[in-house]
Order: C-alpha cells, then sequence, then structure tokens
C-alpha cells in the first residue's frame, strides 16, 4: 500500500476528485435536506435523486466515447471549471425552490465526463498487480470524500442558518479540484497517445459506431459484463438507502441533519476498512475475486435483515449503528474486486466506453428502484425494504451458485 501511495499521479488524481466528490455530496445532502424542508415527502426527495441520475442514463454510452477519443486531462478540468460555475446557481433555490431541480440536472450532466474518466485514468498510472491496492484508495477517496461531504453537511445544517454561504465555497473547492488535475503530466494521463479536436472531426456516423462497438465488446465479454451487472445491483442498494435516508432517521428517532453521524459515517466507515481488508486478499492472490465477491454479498444480505431486526429496540442506534459498519464492510468485499476485473479486462481504447455502459446501467439499475422504494416507503415503511433487500440478495445469490458454470464459462481459470 505504502508503494501506491507514493504514486505522485495517483495521489494528485484522487486529490482532484476528493474535492469534487466531497463538494457533490455535501451539496446533494444539503439539497436532500432542503427539498425534505420544504415538503416533508420522501417522493420529492426521490425526484430529487431521479434528476441526479438522469444524465447518466442518458449521457453515460454517448460520454464514454467521447472520452476515449479526446484528451482525458481536458476533460477533467473542464468538467470541474463548468460545475464551479452551476454551483453559484444554487444562490437562486431560496427566491424559486423548485430550480433545484433543473440545477441539479445540469451539475450532475457535467459530472458524467468526469468520474468515468478517472476510472479510466488509474490503469495507465499504476501497474497491473497494484490495481487492487488503487482500487482501494480510490473507493477511499471516494466514499471518504462521501463521508466528509455528508459530515460537512450534517455539521452546517446544525450550526449555519444561511446556506448561501455553502455554494461560493463550493465553488472554490471545485476550481481547486480542476488546478489539481491541470497539474498532472499529460503524457502519463494519455498514455502519449495525440488526441484531435473532437468538435472539430465530428461525425454522427463514425461517433455511432464507434458507440455501438463498446456495447458490443461489453454484450460478448462475460467477464465485463458480469461484473458490470453485479455493480448495477450494488447500486440499487446504494440509490435506495439514500433516498430513504430521511425515513430511516425517523424510526431511529434522530433528526435527519444528526443522520450523517450516526448512519452514514458508521457505513461509510465500515466501506473503507473492507477495502483495505479486500485490497490486501487481493494483492496476495489467495482467495480468487470470485470467492471474495459472493462472500461480500452473502454477509451484507444477511446483516440488512439484522438491522432491520434492531430497529424494533426502543432505543436502536447504539445497536444499529455497528451493524451499519458491517454492512459496509461486506459491501466493499464485492464491490472491489467487481472493480478490479473490470480494468483488468479493458483495453485503454475502449475504456471509456466501459465506463459510461458501467455509469448507465447502474444509474438505470439505481434509478428505477429508488423511485419505486421511496414510493412505497410511505405506504409500506422503511423496515420492509430493507427486509426485502436483504431477501432478494439471498435469492440472487442462490440463482447465481447453480448457474455459475454458464455465468463464469468465459472466465479464465487462472484469473485470481
Amino acid at each position: 500500500m505504502a508503494k501506491i501511495t507514493a504514486n505522485k499521479n495517483l495521489r494528485t488524481l484522487l486529490v482532484s476528485q476528493l474535492f469534487s466528490n466531497i463538494t457533490a455530496n455535501t451539496l446533494l445532502f444539503i439539497l436532500i435536506n432542503f427539498i425534505f424542508e420544504k415538503s416533508q415527502s420522501t417522493i420529492m426527495v426521490g425526484i430529487l435523486l431521479f434528476l441526479y441520475y438522469l444524465p447518466t442514463c442518458v449521457l453515460g454510452i454517448f460520454s464514454g466515447t467521447i472520452i476515449d477519443k479526446s484528451n482525458r486531462k481536458k476533460i477533467l478540468v473542464f468538467s470541474n471549471l463548468t460545475q464551479a460555475f452551476v454551483a453559484l446557481l444554487f444562490l437562486l433555490i431560496n427566491y424559486r425552490p423548485f430550480l433545484v431541480y433543473p440545477i441539479i440536472l445540469l451539475y450532475s450532466s457535467l459530472d458524467e465526463f468526469f468520474n468515468p474518466t478517472v476510472g479510466t485514468i488509474i490503469p495507465n498510472i499504476v501497474k497491473k498487480e497494484d490495481l487492487g491496492s488503487a482500487n482501494a484508495i480510490w473507493f477511499f477517496a471516494s466514499q471518504g470524500s462521501l463521508v466528509l461531504g455528508s459530515l460537512t453537511a450534517g455539521l452546517l445544517l446544525k450550526f449555519l442558518h444561511n446556506i448561501n454561504l455553502i455554494f461560493p465555497a463550493a465553488s472554490v473547492l471545485l476550481l481547486l479540484a480542476a488546478l489539481c488535475s491541470a497539474l498532472m503530466p499529460e503524457k502519463t494521463v494519455n498514455r502519449n497517445k495525440k488526441y484531435p479536436s473532437i468538435i472539430l472531426r465530428f461525425n454522427f456516423l463514425e461517433f455511432w459506431e464507434d458507440v455501438k462497438q463498446g456495447y458490443d465488446f461489453v454484450c460478448q465479454k462475460k467477464i465485463i459484463l458480469f461484473p458490470i451487472l453485479l455493480l448495477a445491483g450494488a447500486e440499487v442498494i446504494i440509490g435506495i438507502a439514500a433516498a430513504t435516508i430521511p425515513a430511516f432517521s425517523q424510526i431511529l428517532n434522530i433528526p435527519f441533519a444528526d443522520a450523517s453521524f450516526f448512519v452514514i459515517t458508521p457505513t461509510i466507515l465500515g466501506g473503507l476498512s473492507g477495502a483495505w481488508a479486500v485490497s490486501r486478499k487481493i494483492k496476495t492472490k489467495k482467495v480468487r475475486k470470485k470467492e471474495l465477491i459472493f462472500g461480500g454479498i452473502t454477509a451484507h444480505s444477511i446483516l440488512l435483515i439484522f438491522v432491520t431486526a434492531a430497529t424494533f429496540i426502543p432505543q436502536p442506534v447504539p445497536f444499529v449503528a455497528p451493524l451499519l459498519f458491517l454492512v459496509g464492510f461486506s459491501l466493499i468485499f464485492a464491490i472491489i474486486p467487481i472493480q478490479t476485473l473490470i480494468q483488468e479486462n479493458t483495453p485503454l481504447d475502449i475504456r471509456g466506453r466501459v465506463y459510461g455502459i458501467l455509469g448507465t446501467l447502474i444509474a438505470l439499475a439505481a434509478l428505477v428502484p429508488s423511485l419505486i422504494a421511496v414510493s412505497l416507503v410511505d405506504l409500506l415503511g422503511i423496515r420492509l425494504i430493507l427486509l426485502s433487500i436483504g431477501i432478494s440478495l439471498l435469492c440472487f445469490l442462490y440463482f447465481v451458485r447453480k448457474n455459475q458454470q454458464k455465468l463464469f464459462a468465459q472466465l479464465n481459470h487462472n484469473q485470481k
């Protein structure tokens, strides 16, 4: 791990992502609270999350093609600079609350170029044998920013009475992210490949053929397709969790502003610990990635059932918080090996399209279940939703175990 953290280019890239993601997560939690206070409805929160994920559904496949054909460093810088401007537009929502919806849509659209680009660059700046550790650190940066973002949002909601001060600060963080991206050496980011301007040479038929090529590659390579579908499933859980935090905090008898401390933080800290542990497992090559994935999903599903049971205790927080730590720990034991499999088996020239398709499938997988879940929370309650997720995962595992010879037919027997 020390060898990886000494990689200057990886550090610069992850700091840029850290600034960008802290800003995004702080804004998202602030806006969830803003909408929930104005409407007192999880459905309105669900609409906010729908618009947050919508650009991924629409733009994911196309943005991946642009990433493959363009200068990746310029994409990172441009995305953060434009988001810095968009963050200032949130100053308008105090006067016109409905404006939060189109602005979050615009902000999220720009993320469809930044986040997939980061994923495509990591294999360029680390050795193949270090991908497991690099992905763990990548998870530390992305999910660590989720912790910091949620904690920051909680503190700001608790002590700051004027949210208009938050949006200029968010703009500054995004400018710092753009600066970090600009400091990265272009020859490393792009592997010395020269990219002509995509605007000057744009050809729709050629562009569509590139999109189709990426789609065909994913569909024909089970070693890529199956991990992508698993990541989409993991995002279903994360999306539902984010959309139902207000309702979950209510059954724990805590205010939403405290949910970042007692709900989100334990879960993410568990994920960070799991990332460190699973990266060491991958490095030793003593356990197949497939077994790490299955083990993580099994533990995760059982723990969700335990969390549901713990909410019936009169003072549930002391019992639920440690369980949420283990929930995050177990989920990451599946996510990190899945990410590593995708990166190890995707060529550089098509990596952007694979990550674009991954983003689209993840958003689609998270979007519909999340909207259904937030709609059903008001009717059935959050406990039944959690229990249903746990049972559904166990059923999924049974199906995969029963059909794993077909599902893993293309995997190399020496794949570790």
